[in-house]
């Protein structure tokens, strides 16, 4: 019996280290940009695939927000855009993300981005990673 609850012990011990050992298997970091001559915003970012897979496609989750805290957005507190292009294993894509349709006005300094993270993976050998509220980015 006691053999059985040291065991058990470990198990949950081990399972719970792991757990907050995880890592997210991506990286992500991104910053707005204004262009005034053509009146349109982009989100810039480079997303990092940290797996040994292959990645289909990814949706990343972002908040926007002007200087006095407010949202600037037409329709939510969030944008989520599903990003469909492969990256490779270990590699990197560096891309921009025009964001017109989803913000009521055009600032003339850029808005805050925040709390930016990948809420999604599709690998193309059929697997799927989620972390739907970005958990795994802290």
């Amino acid at each position: 019996m006691k053999a059985k609850l040291i065991l058990n012990s470990f198990l949950c011990f081990f399972v719970v280290t792991n757990l907050l050992n995880a890592k997210a298997p991506y990286s992500i970091v991104g910053e707005m940009e204004i262009n005034h001559k053509t009146e349109e915003a982009f989100l810039e970012y480079t997303f990092c695939n940290d797996s040994k897979k292959v990645v289909k496609d990814f949706t990343i989750v972002f908040y926007v927000f002007d200087s006095d805290g407010d949202v600037p957005l037409k329709n939510k507190n969030n944008i989520v855009v599903r990003i469909q292009t492969e990256v490779g294993a270990k590699e990197e894509l560096s891309d921009k993300i025009k964001l017109n349709e989803y913000l009521s006005y055009i600032p003339e300094e850029p808005f805050f981005v925040d709390y930016l993270y990948v809420s999604s993976i599709n690998y193309i050998e059929g697997t799927l990673w989620n972390d739907p509220f970005g958990f795994e980015v802290f």
